[in-house]
């Protein structure tokens, strides 16, 4: 058991030296896109006030803030050296958006997975952003994993007393009591060649910001609830 958890840590650590090395590329990469995407925006919003009547132009402008989000998220994640000291608000519901949009470069989670959101509540919370969004892609990439072909990954945020409840759920394999007791302790896992870690930081990152996660069978698979209690919620209205 001891040599097979040590062949997965070495595996992890070999593909972490790679993330790390392609991801400072990727980061130069989309530093280098903003000047000429800013460029072709200012030319196109040029072209409009000239030619207003011009069709295409606002589709273009359209696709090309979208581009844009899309880089500066990616480049938001990917930074490394980003305080983790400063809190700021951030939108609950924006934000499982951006995780969203970044996955769907998975095609197996844009094409083979049905992705349902349901959001009663609009939520902004002031927090340490960036475990947040870590917490929710571990929990999501979970899902991925344990779904496959054809699965259903179900996100609800809704009002729960004076609290608001984040809900994340699969529809694939619920997990044995044994495991479901310990999940979210390190090494801990029901799949094979996995380390556990994955929501052992995301359970431990969203308490660091004053949240809190339970994991729970239900009839049809597996549901992750994140308790966000009152007193961390800036601001609330139903939807």
């Amino acid at each position: 058991m001891e040599t097979k958890i040590i062949d997965v840590i070495k595996d992890d650590l070999l593909q972490m030296r790679y993330l790390e090395k392609y991801g400072k590329l990727i980061a130069g990469l989309i530093h280098n896109l903003n000047t000429p995407l800013m460029g072709v925006q200012g030319r196109l919003e040029l072209i409009k006030f000239k030619m207003p009547d011009m069709r295409g132009l606002d589709q273009a402008l359209e696709q090309l803030s979208k581009i844009n989000t899309m880089l500066s998220n990616m480049s938001f994640l990917a930074d490394k050296d980003i305080n983790l000291d400063r809190n700021e608000t951030i939108e609950i519901s924006k934000s499982i958006d951006v995780i969203d949009m970044l996955l769907q470069s998975n095609m197996e989670y844009k094409h083979k997975l049905e992705i349902n959101k349901n959001y009663s509540i609009i939520c902004s919370v002031n927090c340490i952003s960036k475990l947040f969004y870590n917490s929710i892609y571990e929990i999501l990439q979970n899902c991925i994993e344990v779904c496959g072909e054809s699965g259903k990954i179900d996100i609800n945020l809704e009002k729960e007393n004076s609290d608001v409840i984040l809900s994340i759920s699969n529809n694939k394999n619920p997990i044995e009591n044994n495991i479901l007791e310990n999940l979210g302790k390190p090494f801990v896992t029901d799949k094979e060649n996995h380390l556990g870690l994955g929501i052992y930081l995301a359970k431990t990152n969203l308490e660091k910001i004053g949240m809190s996660l339970s994991i729970n069978n239900f009839d049809k698979g597996v549901i992750y609830k994140i308790l966000i209690p009152s007193e961390i919620i800036f601001k609330e209205e139903q939807k």
